[in-house]
């Protein structure tokens, strides 16, 4: 393939990810009102640092008479715990992740899922697979920030700086989605 091609089809695919993370912030807000209760699913790539993170926080916030929470994610193998660099960096959030081992996600996951909380576009590609199931559940972590765009990087191969960054977006993103869920707290 000649070097314009290349080029026309990587903008293409640009100019796709930004509409898709435009409209990603409304339908996500849209999504999450009027929610009182439900089973909740939130998806990462490994399942091993951004989705148990906020897992465990909203188990700590949401009322579990009301709210059922999972995570898993889409890396083949499960079992595999959190790096142990990150679990006292997500500690000092008032999170614990020492027990939490991976989970692969299925379709039966989703199904049962009344909101899917996903990180970022990879996360979105990923459920294409699933999307007659999807409906109006998918809420991108950080679409109630007015900050940056909706999603959240992979803190994976980070350095220590690096990971805190991402904790603090990913603390900032489920303390806004639990203000909407459980406006009571």
């Amino acid at each position: 393939m000649s070097l314009f091609p290349r080029i026309w089809n990587a903008l293409r695919k640009r100019v796709r990810h930004v509409r898709i993370l435009i409209s990603a912030r409304k339908s996500s807000q849209r999504n999450l009102q009027g929610r009182t209760g439900g089973n909740i699913l939130v998806i990462c790539y490994g399942n091993i640092y951004r989705s148990p993170f906020v897992e465990m926080k909203l188990c700590q916030h949401l009322n579990a008479d009301r709210f059922t929470i999972r995570s898993a994610g889409f890396f083949h193998k499960s079992g595999r715990s959190c790096a142990t660099d990150y679990i006292p960096l997500a500690r000092e959030f008032g999170v614990p992740l020492d027990n939490h081992r991976s989970r692969r996600v299925e379709a039966a996951d989703i199904v049962w899922a009344d909101l899917i909380v996903i990180m970022d576009r990879k996360n979105w590609n990923e459920l294409l697979e699933y999307r007659e199931h999807t409906g109006n559940k998918i809420v991108w972590i950080a679409c109630l920030l007015d900050v940056g765009w909706p999603e959240v990087d992979d803190p994976y191969g980070m350095d220590e700086e690096g990971i805190q960054k991402i904790l603090e977006r990913l603390n900032q993103s489920t303390e806004a989605i639990i203000k909407i869920l459980q406006p009571e707290s």
